[in-house]
């Protein structure tokens, strides 16, 4: 069943874009799953494929509006897009949503002061 399929971390930075396959799959099958959302941005983010990351990140943002991860990728893709204004709204969100959210989660790239 396509619910109990699970993209780690892990599994996406081995290979990208071959995640990125098998979670363009798992989603067409009518499932709007937040986390496969997420995670597909995670694979956007290091294809450098930003604004379809930020589709996803906002996509799963609308579905789950209190999960600081989807507004971690978006603030990442974001910066990345340098779109300093909305990537910095979005990790101000996530960290109201998660005191634990922080600069330590943040990737070294990104000054967080």
């Amino acid at each position: 069943m396509a619910a109990e399929r699970s993209f780690s971390d892990s599994f996406i930075d081995e290979d990208p874009q071959k995640a990125l396959e098998a979670l363009n799959e798992a989603l067409q099958e009518g499932c709007d799953n937040v986390e496969w959302l997420c995670q597909r941005a995670y694979a956007q983010i290091l294809l450098k494929n930003y604004s379809n990351a930020v589709d996803d990140a906002k996509k799963a943002q609308q579905l789950n509006p209190s999960l600081p991860l989807a507004f971690m990728r978006t603030g990442i893709a974001e910066y990345h897009l340098k779109n300093y204004e909305s990537a910095h709204a979005a990790f101000a969100q996530g960290q109201q949503l998660d005191g634990e959210f922080g600069p330590h989660l943040l990737p070294p790239y990104i000054d967080s002061t």
